[in-house]
């Protein structure tokens, strides 16, 4: 069985995606990879196809019109089998080696805990510069030793923006 779905969610995002898709395949084992494409103008179907081919975990789900970001995420959410998903945008990637598979071993390690994040690290093109994105202090009262709805986490977490949840490992 698939130990963890990563989804890329993506709008006209094609001048990034071969670059993460390489970049997944490399660093990731173990899981599923679903392109949820929201109807995109550009060649993104033509990159997804070819990794595709060469790669049978690469799936593709795709709307026919853009539908927004929450709904993608949400659509994407329900393509997505296995024990553990995490999330990019179409212009984020895993910088650090094994990332996801870190995430996933303190999820296994801690039963009870249903997601796992960390600070992200924002690159502006147009500046050339980075920050750290500290959003997740927006979502503190959702990190509390008081058991909380998770399913109501997970969609607050794109529905709200509450936190950048890319990067982010949920326990499903």
């Amino acid at each position: 069985s698939v130990n963890l779905a990563i989804v890329i969610l993506n709008y006209n995002g094609r001048i990034h995606l071969e670059n993460y898709i390489e970049n997944i395949i490399s660093h990731s084992k173990g899981y599923d990879l679903i392109i949820a494409d929201n109807a995109s103008s550009d060649d993104t179907l033509i990159v997804a196809k070819v990794f595709q081919k060469q790669d049978h975990r690469i799936h593709i789900f795709r709307h026919e019109k853009n539908v927004g970001m929450a709904k993608n995420f949400y659509s994407a959410s329900q393509q997505a089998n296995g024990k553990y998903i995490t999330f990019l945008s179409s212009d984020d990637e895993f910088k650090q080696k094994n990332y996801i598979e870190t995430l996933v071993w303190h999820l296994e390690f801690h039963p009870s805990v249903g997601l796992c994040h960390s600070i992200n690290i924002l690159h502006d093109d147009s500046t050339n510069t980075s920050l750290l994105d500290h959003s997740f202090l927006r979502a503190k009262a959702l990190y509390s030793s008081v058991p909380i709805n998770g399913r109501k986490v997970f969609l607050l977490f794109a529905l709200l923006n509450l936190a950048s949840f890319g990067g982010t490992v949920f326990n499903t």
